[in-house]
């Protein structure tokens, strides 16, 4: 269950961030609290289990989308 102090910030993710992938993870989160359905964002009701406590663990960085393109610079 989030608090409503929990919930304000991940209301506020939803409205300021510019990210999909954030965007979908945060809703995802409130719509599991609210019990809606998550099919229109693709992610499964565990996924958004595990979203919503490594929110409760760390806060709203567990919305931030970690995957990055660190592959290495090739030269030709």
């Amino acid at each position: 269950m989030l608090t409503e102090d929990e919930r304000a910030k991940v209301q506020a993710l939803v409205r300021e961030t510019k990210k999909t992938h954030e965007y979908k993870r945060a809703l995802a989160v409130l719509q599991l609290e609210a019990g809606i359905s998550l099919d229109m964002l693709d992610i499964t009701e565990k996924h958004a289990q595990r979203i919503s406590r490594n929110f409760h663990k760390i806060g709203v960085g567990a919305f931030i989308d970690k995957r990055h393109n660190n592959a290495k610079v090739l030269l030709s």
